[in-house]
């Protein structure tokens, strides 16, 4: 009786993945690769400009950070796996210490593949905010350092709010260069996230102030 060909395939690529794995090497095929959500972001990071793994950090931390989080150790990782994939290419140049970067670029396949993901149907995204977790356990502590907790809370919102604003008059004034659509609605959705979130901390401020709360 023939063996099912699901059960065949699967045995070949377990087969295929030891033999990689004890020679070494890092063989990734886009057939049978399972592409996550970093290795979408890390595609439209490189999109929207060439990047170094570096440059793609640093996009992730400030004009990222509002949508993204991603820890710095990954992404090398990821960037790894979409070459080898085929969904990028890299060429190397001297950085200004004379160290050598690679520069990513997107490649034919991985401009469709990311342009299929974004034509698609988003998941309901994920909140995890450690920071209301607190928050919704403020009457454990008292008026004063819940005080202090809303002004530092405050202050972080409000210095990334300043750099958001800061980021879209730099666009607004260079009008040598065409201003991509993407980037542009995204910074203005991180500009509204964080100004939400300075309004919330002052009328926190007001209410605490008012003693609107019990311990």
């Amino acid at each position: 009786m023939p063996l099912p060909l699901q059960f065949l395939a699967l045995v070949t690529r377990r087969l295929l993945a030891r033999i990689y794995s004890q020679a070494g090497a890092h063989y990734v095929n886009i057939d049978i690769m399972k592409m996550n959500s970093l290795h979408y972001v890390l595609l439209a990071g490189i999109d929207a400009a060439p990047s170094s793994g570096y440059d793609l950090t640093l996009w992730l931390a400030n004009l990222g950070q509002h949508f993204w989080a991603a820890e710095h150790s990954s992404i090398y990782p990821a960037l790894q796996q979409l070459e080898t994939a085929g969904l990028v290419t890299h060429r190397e140049q001297l950085g200004k210490k004379g160290q050598t970067r690679k520069i990513y670029r997107l490649s034919t396949s991985g401009r469709e593949k990311l342009k299929k993901w974004v034509d698609e149907p988003s998941a309901n995204a994920q909140v995890r905010d450690e920071q209301m977790v607190k928050v919704l356990c403020f009457d454990l502590l008292s008026r004063e350092r819940i005080t202090e907790h809303l002004q530092r809370i405050r202050e972080h919102h409000a210095a990334k709010l300043f750099f958001y604003e800061d980021s879209l008059q730099r666009h607004r004034e260079n009008r040598s260069k065409q201003v991509r659509l993407g980037p542009l609605l995204t910074l203005h959705r991180g500009i509204l996230a964080a100004r939400a979130y300075v309004q919330w901390c002052d009328e926190a401020l007001l209410l605490v102030a008012r003693g609107e709360h019990r311990r």
